[in-house]
């Protein structure tokens, strides 16, 4: 009884710190949330808010409402707003409920192969970087959590070899399908390329017939656990109707040309874009000079290989969009990749005297202390200013209370959904558009939320090379004359968005703007927003 009071008191230690740390990360990424920032156009954020809503009145993704993300982001949100309310508040508040898990999660999964002085130093470095550019509810952010959450299966099976793991390796991986498929098919192959090379090792002079069954095997619990999960969930949704012609958008190479945003030129303030591709080129380097000659059992060295094969497929993820908000996902593994390297460093300095170790420790801490201050203040640095003018820039909308903008911009959401509200009923049909439909980058998706208005169409996601060609706008005026829509809203803040790519040229296609022009008249103006009514 009395040998096990230090273990008991340990794990108390441990589960009281955790909850330490995701309080304070919760404190953190809660401060600032309620500014809502029409400008920054939360476009990720109103789909996913706005999909939930479409689950809660069954609707169903692809064949009721056109989007191309995977379905989990929606029903997940759909399941919190049923139990907590649907307002703008409780879906961000669960946004940062899942990136207080993250950052917990990093801490808890470093402390275990490291120790707890790593953990923190990961802790500290995720919580700069989750901070650094915060769009809610992304479904990036959802995949990365459990992302996170497959390493400690994936280090359990390093250690024990038990090909149980495996099999909660591949459901956590399937579950990452839910919410980004490309991220899934990253993961799986980085696992079995794992589990590949380290049977390679362990099985040394054996005969090849033997190390191609016990892979073969070790690959079939893997695929077990992603099918598992993801399998049903996709045949559901194909054999649903509309998963053809989402899959065509995804499979083709339209989203890469109207969304790529290639990889600014190097410079001191563009140096962050290349960090990934510096620290991924670093470890692979190191790992290519280690002797493999003999059995490596060092959990360490494989969850690097690990890291690397995801970190490498994570950044090619992102250069094909390179802004910092699609930077977030690569830099998770990029963060511990460093953490492991730094602890492997450390290794190497137990020579020096302990004053010199200490020193090292404290300016590490000081650099990882002045990078959270360095990427939050430009951040802190808006919310003060907004602060000033909080009482007069107050979102006063059912779905948005507390929330706030500049009062120039707040006044034009609130007149203009007030207005919608007061002439149709909470069954009438709208369509939220922007000034022009052969040239965009998307749209005021929020406003439907804001306003408890449903679409009048199922393509009211707008994207570029699928919303600006004929076929599609020949539906959504369809959709429009048989529903009968008596109210459009045109919102101009899209207008202002320009990418180095092809959504800013011309389409040619006016099938949906002449439609408009011909059969509504402005009847109001609020600022950013025209509300268009029925000849």
């Amino acid at each position: 009884m009395i040998i096990g009071k230090p273990f008991l008191f340990s794990r108390i230690f441990n589960i009281i710190l955790i909850c330490l740390l995701f309080l304070i990360s919760f404190s953190y990424f809660l401060y600032g949330y309620q500014f809502f920032d029409l400008r920054t156009y939360n476009f990720d954020e109103a789909i996913s808010a706005y999909g939930a809503v479409n689950i809660l009145e069954g609707r169903l993704p692809y064949r009721d409402f056109w989007t191309f993300h995977a379905p989990g982001r929606f029903y997940i949100l759909a399941a919190i707003f049923k139990i907590f309310g649907i307002n703008l508040k409780v879906a961000c508040l669960f946004a940062i409920f899942i990136l207080s898990l993250t950052a917990s999660g990093i801490y808890v999964f470093v402390s275990k192969i490291c120790s707890k002085i790593y953990g923190l130093f990961a802790f500290l470095l995720s919580l700069a970087w989750l901070k650094f550019y915060i769009v809610y509810n992304r479904p990036g952010q959802f995949a990365i959590l459990f992302y996170i959450s497959c390493l400690f299966p994936l280090l359990n099976y390093l250690s024990s070899g038990k090909s149980k793991n495996l099999i909660i390796a591949g459901i956590l991986t399937g579950i990452i399908g839910l919410f980004r498929m490309d991220f899934m098919i990253y993961n799986f192959i980085s696992l079995f390329l794992i589990v590949l090379l380290k049977k390679l090792n362990d099985l040394g002079g054996k005969n090849m017939g033997l190390k191609i069954k016990l892979i073969l095997k070790d690959g079939f619990y893997l695929s077990i656990g992603v099918f598992s999960i993801f399998l049903p969930i996709f045949v559901y949704f194909i054999n649903s109707g509309g998963f053809k012609e989402v899959s065509g958008f995804v499979l083709s190479n339209i989203w890469q040309k109207n969304r790529h945003i290639p990889l600014p030129e190097l410079k001191a303030d563009t140096l962050i874009f290349y960090l990934p591709l510096i620290m991924l080129s670093f470890v692979f380097f190191k790992l290519v000079f280690y002797d493999l000659r003999s059995k490596v059992k060092n959990r360490i060295f494989w969850l690097t290989v690990f890291l690397l094969f995801s970190g490498i497929f994570l950044y090619s993820y992102t250069i094909r969009r390179a802004d910092e908000n699609h930077f977030i996902p690569t830099m998770i593994p990029i963060i511990a990749l460093f953490v492991l390297l730094y602890y492997d460093f450390a290794g190497k300095l137990n020579k020096l005297p302990r004053f010199c170790k200490g020193l090292i420790w404290f300016l590490s801490f000081l650099i990882c202390f002045f990078l959270l201050l360095y990427s939050a203040r430009p951040y802190f640095k808006k919310m003060q200013l907004l602060s000033q003018d909080k009482e007069n820039g107050r979102l006063d909308i059912n779905r948005a209370k507390g929330f706030y903008d500049l009062s120039e911009y707040a006044q034009a959401q609130v007149g203009a959904i007030k207005y919608i509200q007061s002439k149709t009923k909470i069954d009438d049909p709208i369509f939220v558009g922007n000034l022009r439909h052969d040239k965009l980058v998307n749209n005021e998706v929020m406003f439907y939320f804001l306003s408890e208005r449903k679409s009048a169409t199922k393509y009211y996601q707008f994207e570029p090379g699928f919303t600006t060609t004929k076929v599609v706008q020949q539906k959504i005026v369809s959709d429009l004359i048989k529903t009968n829509v008596q109210y459009i809203i045109l919102c101009t803040v899209s207008e202002e968005i320009c990418e180095p790519n092809e959504s800013c040229k011309s389409s040619g296609v006016k099938e949906l703007d002449s439609f408009i022009q011909n059969n509504y008249v402005v009847e109001n103006t609020f600022r950013d927003f025209l509300i268009l009514k029925h000849r």
